[in-house]
């Protein structure tokens, strides 16, 4: 029971450690369109902060930038904050405007812009934080445009309000995490991060690349499967080697399970 227990929690410590020293530079777009919940605005900013806790803010590994949407978009912040203690200071002094909810205009110009300013070979990761979400050309034209390049990731948060629409096909072909409303965010940051923290050297060239991977729950389903549920046996072991390394794409979860193999193998 213990082993279970052990080999359940790697793969999320795991992927903490590995976002607290990639190299990217992170764009969170969030929505201040008119909200019928006064709290709805600090819990945003809240949530921010928290996914700003699980990486480590330096010029040299994760600089971040946020804009601020409803009917126009506005750059509140962008990549000069050197650490993690003056960003969130800044990110919570960041004030609620209103208006309608327009994602377009805030990919672009708005994201177009500030990621310009992004570092040569570095990851250019987005999260959209929004209450309201629905296609649109516009919106589509928008996300093709920042797709073209090859280092651009982006993933959407979806918080779920009554008598707001939130289309969760609107980013295709990115994702967007749904959330039951705005006090269930603390409880979606480890959710949104595979889909955020890129490692590895982004290649050169246009292009959308692949994807995001799945869901931590995804990675601890396999995880188990691999080396909880199936019989002891070294092929099989190196069967789920195999389908783990590049669905997680990182050389510490192999390392982990390596170690937790040789422990089971021993039983």
């Amino acid at each position: 029971m213990l082993m279970t227990m052990m080999i359940t929690i790697m793969p999320i410590f795991v992927r903490f450690v590995e976002c607290s020293s990639t190299n990217i530079d992170l764009v969170f777009v969030v929505d201040s369109s008119t909200k019928s919940d006064p709290a709805a605005w600090s819990s945003m900013l809240s949530y921010v902060n928290l996914v700003i806790d699980q990486f480590q803010i330096r010029q040299d590994l994760v600089r971040v930038g946020f804009i601020r949407y409803a009917d126009r978009a506005d750059v509140m912040i962008q990549f000069t904050h050197p650490d993690a203690t003056s960003l969130k200071a800044a990110v919570l002094r960041i004030q609620a405007i209103s208006g309608g909810s327009n994602l377009a205009t805030a990919l672009n110009p708005g994201v177009t812009q500030l990621l310009s300013r992004a570092r040569q070979n570095t990851w250019k990761v987005v999260l959209v934080v929004t209450d309201q979400l629905q296609r649109s050309q516009v919106l589509s034209q928008a996300i093709t445009s920042l797709r073209s390049d090859s280092r651009f990731r982006m993933h959407g948060v979806g918080i779920v309000v009554s008598g707001r629409q939130m289309d969760s096909n609107a980013l295709s072909p990115y994702q967007v995490t749904s959330v039951n409303g705005y006090r269930d965010l603390p409880n979606q940051v480890r959710t949104v991060l595979p889909y955020i923290c890129i490692t590895g050297t982004p290649g050169p060239g246009p292009g959308p690349g692949p994807g995001p991977g799945p869901a931590p729950s995804e990675y601890i389903q396999l995880f188990e499967s691999c080396f909880c549920s199936v019989p002891q046996r070294p092929t099989v072991r190196r069967h789920c080697l195999n389908r783990l390394t590049p669905l997680h794409g990182s050389g510490l979860l192999l390392s982990a399970a390596i170690v937790h193999s040789a422990v089971l193998s021993r039983k």
